[in-house]
């Protein structure tokens, strides 16, 4: 397991706290694994007060017409969480876990020109973290690489109503990190390389 060496439990500097998402119920109502993870990025963030700037990072579409899994997180941090909107940012474009680390890259890359180094607060459920923190740090390896990021992974707790589709659930991410490991996806391979390149052009002297 390459990407575990990576792996560092620094928080210098700006602190981004990425919250991924999970399918809404079908009115549009966060499901209780979602709630989990937003209660559990909130608490983070306030037992980081007194450090650098801290962010806190949703992420998630969801494909719902009524709220996006991003902007359910954001309600609950700040209804809950007590977490001001200007602590918030957003990405509501995500449908997958490849995609909601491709996509707040953007906003991490804005925030690592304005910082120059960011501990990334990995949330999401125990059940997903594996898979989650491998296609993380396989897409921010070159930064891990130069000390310019760190990765800690914080798990929510798992809220399904049955053991069994607990069990279905880590059956399905053992089978999907498999694939990803196999290095056969091409949505992460070309995200791969866009932020090797994206990389390599802001810190060329590292390089």
């Amino acid at each position: 397991n390459e990407y575990k060496s990576y792996l560092s439990m620094s928080e210098e500097g700006l602190n981004v706290i990425v919250v991924l998402g999970y399918k809404l119920n079908n009115n549009g109502t966060p499901c209780n694994i979602l709630v989990e993870r937003a209660r559990t990025a909130a608490a983070l963030y306030h037992s980081l007060e007194g450090n650098t700037r801290r962010v806190i990072l949703p992420t998630g579409h969801g494909g719902t017409s009524y709220v996006t899994e991003a902007e359910a997180i954001s309600r609950i941090i700040r209804t809950e969480g007590n977490v001001p909107e200007e602590d918030i940012i957003l990405e509501e474009q995500a449908r997958s876990t490849v995609t909601n680390g491709t996509l707040c890259w953007p906003i991490l890359r804005d925030l690592l020109k304005e910082h120059g180094r960011c501990t990334l607060h990995l949330v999401t459920s125990s059940f997903h973290m594996a898979r989650s923190r491998y296609i993380f740090t396989l897409l921010f390896k070159p930064l891990l690489e130069m000390n310019k990021m760190s990765i800690v992974g914080h798990e929510s707790l798992n809220t399904f109503a049955t053991t069994a589709q607990a069990d279905e659930a880590k059956a399905k991410e053992a089978q999907l990190l498999e694939f990803l490991e196999s290095r056969q996806h091409s949505a992460l391979e070309a995200g791969v390389a866009q932020i090797q390149q994206d990389v390599y052009e802001m810190f060329k002297t590292y390089v």
